[in-house]
């Protein structure tokens, strides 16, 4: 396991995930700006939908952080919802066109289709039936977008599947 800051990441083969001090600063400070979307104050509420807003406009960017969240262990559970959340808005394509660009994208960009791939696999399994879910819209999404560059994919829902229905979850 690696430290960042406080928390501790989970290690996956063939995966290693380091950060230097300026991505584990900006990474709890993400973190920090999810948490305060929930906040009852209004202007630390806006003032958080502003800046996810504003980090929406660099969707690969974004997306690498947003992934990076949920590796995270202990990383509070409104941050890992609210990035599945924000994780589907942004690979919803309203177009076939959209579809087909989002597609390219990914395709050339490896190292975002694997972090995507891996939020997926981490998620898909979590012991919160709110983050199982949001990550099931997530993953249908991300299946849809990779098609056949994703055959791993539908052994990892079917396995997951058999698995609950060999020993399932209580919820």
């Amino acid at each position: 396991m690696f430290h960042a800051g406080r928390y501790e990441l989970f290690e996956y083969e063939p995966y290693e995930f380091f950060f230097i001090m300026n991505e584990e600063e900006e990474l709890n400070n993400l973190i920090l700006i999810l948490q305060n979307s929930y906040s009852n104050d209004e202007n630390v509420r806006q003032n958080s939908y502003s800046q996810i807003t504003e980090m929406m406009s660099n969707p690969p960017e974004f997306l690498l952080k947003l992934t990076n969240v949920v590796q995270i262990r202990d990383v509070p559970l409104l941050s890992i919802r609210l990035s599945l959340i924000l994780t589907s808005k942004m690979l919803q394509a309203r177009s076939f066109k959209e579809l087909d660009l989002i597609r390219n994208f990914l395709n050339e960009n490896h190292l975002l289709s694997e972090s995507l791939k891996l939020m997926m696999h981490i998620t898909i399994n979590h012991e919160d039936i709110v983050v199982r879910n949001l990550a099931g819209n997530s993953f249908a999404l991300l299946f849809r977008i990779l098609q056949g560059e994703w055959i791993d994919g539908l052994d990892l829902i079917v396995s997951t599947v058999s698995d609950v229905y060999s020993n399932p979850l209580i919820v």
